[in-house]
């Protein structure tokens, strides 16, 4: 992905529609969201997607996830406590969902790009369809499901990986990669905030907003009065102990230079 730089463009990188909706699913409780690349081929995209959908609903009536935390939590020496609604052992339903994503859409352009690297022949001209990446915990992408690899065994294969005990068995290659979010994850889980204080768009100033408003705006609303940072105050700190030492330096050698010169 390439554009010029500016509030606009930061501004993708940093939040797009899709990437905020994939925070709202997740932190209401889905165990994964299947997010469909599309390929441009409408057929092969919309069959895929009816595949997705279908195994995903069949999935998520039909998975539970076995409570094997208590004996895992053992064996490691960690104190567990299951929680009082939770009887011992008990089974916990999960769900699963999809969206879909075209490759065109402009507000998407930097997700895309690094979707595709993930799977470089998505990018490629014989591309062989579309590819679903199953999002999870606080944002993880795993690997692609490309192509003809879209089949039922393998989307369910995913999911009971995902439902796993512990992922600290898991290779870290099939773990996959951090998906870019303005998300405070442990905020939304732990403080169990409201989703809209949680997935929030990112509030992007540029200079020409900072220099009409000035540091007394920003202290008026609360916020830490504009300042030099450390970085520039020792730079500056260096520079002039730097000149005063080249000033002393110049005069010793003049004041040596003249006396040599009386002497003679």
């Amino acid at each position: 992905m390439s554009c010029p730089f500016d509030v606009r463009a930061v501004s993708v990188m940093l939040d797009s529609p899709v990437r905020r909706e994939l925070a709202e699913r997740v932190l209401s409780g889905d165990a994964a969201v299947f997010l469909l690349l599309e390929s441009g081929d409408r057929d092969k995209d919309d069959a895929a997607a009816r595949l997705l959908d279908s195994t995903l609903k069949r999935l998520s009536s039909s998975m539970l996830i076995q409570d094997n935390v208590e004996d895992f939590a053992r064996r490691m020496g960690i104190e567990y406590t299951l929680h009082p609604s939770q009887g011992k052992y008990a089974d916990m339903d999960v769900r699963f969902s999809m969206m879909r994503l075209s490759p065109s859409d402009r507000e998407e352009g930097f997700l895309v790009a690094n979707l595709q690297k993930m799977a470089p022949s998505l990018a490629s001209a014989d591309s062989n369809g579309p590819a679903a990446f199953a999002v999870f915990a606080r944002g993880l992408v795993r690997p692609p499901l490309p192509g003809d690899s879209i089949d039922a065994g393998s989307i369910e294969d995913v999911c009971r990986t995902l439902l796993s005990p512990c992922s600290c068995d898991t290779d870290e290659s099939e773990l996959g990669r951090y998906c870019l979010m303005t998300v405070d994850w442990g905020k939304a889980v732990r403080d169990q905030v409201p989703l809209g204080e949680a997935v929030l768009p990112p509030a992007l100033l540029g200079l020409e907003e900072l220099v009409a408003e000035g540091p007394a705006t920003h202290q008026a609303q609360g916020e830490v009065p504009l300042s030099w940072s450390p970085v520039l105050r020792n730079t500056i700190l260096v520079s002039a102990a730097g000149a005063l030492a080249v000033a002393i330096a110049c005069a010793v050698l003049s004041w040596r230079v003249l006396r040599r010169r009386r002497g003679t």
